[in-house]
């Protein structure tokens, strides 16, 4: 097997196999080097395999022995021979497929390897990101950073090892398993850290909660384990930066707490039973959607959505930034909070494109504004690429990059329509300074705070009326919502 790589010292002894290790496949000597460097800061050892063949040799022999797999591989993919295109040798599929789908030398345990797609030439493209996804890998980017702190989640959640998993501090080693790659020992926060990390790209297993009674499953009419496991399970205090994103030092702070409880000392996993359900007044649902151009090169952000949202169907699917007003938020601060929380771009709303009112007793509301990110430097802002429960990643676009995707490719084929609408001025963004939106703004914050049917019933149709009295083509009724 290849040695530990020390970029600026001297080469150690060869790696055993039996520990927490990194595969980089690179066909750049000095770009392998600088991802090896990025994967020991986060406490791997790491080799070296320049081209497809031999890394799955290497894997194979490792699976022969009975040793250690990688805990990740890196795939450093780019035009290498300088044609102008990423070529199928240079996508290295047969190593993703394989990871995806093991056979023969192979077997299930391959699962369990987090394979990340390192490549400018590929997180810069919707249908090589889809494409590199769908054949295996459970994260593209294109940002060293975004490597790092994948490969530190990683570490403390999907390693067994002293200090990994959070023994120094005293928590509860657990007997969970993951439900899709049986990975054994999971606490339930490590298990809500690996699976955000490792699963949300994958259709959700069907069964019983592995922490509680509930049976998950994809389909009407049933919660995605995903779904269910964020809404059930999070550890409390997770967030504690509030922006939406689960990181390593965010995740083992949360358990260091969860210890100090008696409860939590007692029984771990009752921390984590889902609530019982209370019976109240129905909650009042209002949606923003965004459409985000970048004025200074004219693309537009498409989030990358998690295989278990609603209408994706168990695949990753592109669709515009969106979000659900929280209790006693308004459509703007919604639209903000979700950008964030999906793309890790922060904007500014500036008009409506698309008002749209359910004409039910429900009385939804949904509209879709215009906004620009704060900051319009494309080198400062870089779009997410670490997936977690909100969604896989974000992608900025021409409009022509959609010609790429097929319509299936969509949560809701929203951006091939709003994109090019707003770019040739066919769709137009509306004044948000208006006593229509305003007075609407209001209510959806007074009735996402304090549901209450009476008031929706009274309020929403006036706010209806005024709206389309001042926004006129860009209202319309929805027969049911999307």
């Amino acid at each position: 097997m290849g040695a530990k790589v020390h970029p600026g010292g001297k080469k150690p002894p060869p790696m055993t196999g039996n520990e927490a290790h990194v595969f980089v496949k690179s066909p750049n000597a000095d770009r392998a080097k600088q991802l090896c460097a990025i994967a020991e800061k986060c406490g791997f050892a790491s080799s070296i395999h320049p081209d497809t063949d031999k890394c799955l040799e290497e894997l194979g022999q490792l699976m022969k022995d009975n040793r250690v797999l990688p805990s990740a591989i890196i795939v450093d993919i780019y035009d290498e021979n300088g044609d102008g295109m990423v070529d199928e040798d240079e996508m290295c599929w047969p190593l993703l497929r394989m990871v995806q789908r093991p056979h023969a030398p192979f077997d299930e345990r391959l699962k369990r390897v987090f394979v990340c797609v390192i490549s400018r030439d590929v997180a810069e493209s919707p249908r090589l990101t889809l494409d590199a996804l769908g054949a295996g890998a459970k994260m593209v980017t294109d940002n060293d950073d975004a490597v790092k702190e994948a490969l530190d989640l990683l570490r403390l959640t999907s390693v067994k090892g002293k200090g990994v998993r959070g023994e120094s501090s005293g928590t509860k080693r657990g007997e969970v398993r993951c439900p899709v790659c049986q990975l054994p020992g999971l606490s339930p926060p490590l298990l809500y850290g690996h699976y955000s990390l490792c699963h949300v790209t994958e259709p959700g297993p069907d069964g019983t909660c592995p922490l509680c009674p509930q049976v998950c499953r994809a389909g009407h009419g049933f919660t995605p384990f995903a779904r269910h496991l964020e809404d059930c399970h999070a550890p409390d205090g997770l967030d504690e930066n509030q922006d939406g994103h689960i990181s390593a030092e965010e995740l083992r702070n949360s358990m260091k707490k969860m210890v100090n409880t008696k409860a939590a000392k007692k029984n771990l996993e009752e921390m984590f039973r889902a609530s019982a359900v209370t019976i109240g007044p129905e909650k009042y649902a209002a949606y923003a959607w965004l459409v985000v151009r970048r004025p200074s090169d004219g693309k537009y952000l498409m989030v990358l959505e998690s295989a278990h949202t609603s209408g994706c169907h168990g695949k990753p699917r592109y669709w515009l930034p969106a979000g659900k007003c929280d209790p006693g938020e308004t459509l703007v601060e919604a639209a903000v909070r979700s950008c964030a929380e999906d793309t890790h771009v922060t904007v500014k709303p500036m008009g409506v494109l698309r008002l749209m009112l359910e004409p039910s007793a429900k009385k939804s509301l949904r509209v879709i504004l215009y906004a620009e990110p704060v900051d319009d430097d494309p080198s400062i802002v870089v779009p997410k690429s670490v997936p977690d429960f909100h969604s896989v990643g974000a992608i900025w676009v021409d409009p022509g990059d959609l010609e790429d995707l097929n319509e299936n490719e969509y949560r809701n084929p929203d951006p091939p329509k709003f994109f090019p609408g707003v770019e040739e001025g066919t769709i137009k963004a509306h004044p948000l300074d208006t006593d229509a939106w305003n007075n609407l703004e209001g209510i959806v914050k007074e009735l996402t705070a304090s549901p209450d049917p009476q008031k929706r019933d009274s309020q929403i149709p006036a706010a209806w009326d005024a709206c389309e009295r001042t926004y006129k083509s860009a209202c319309h009724m929805e027969a049911k919502a999307k």
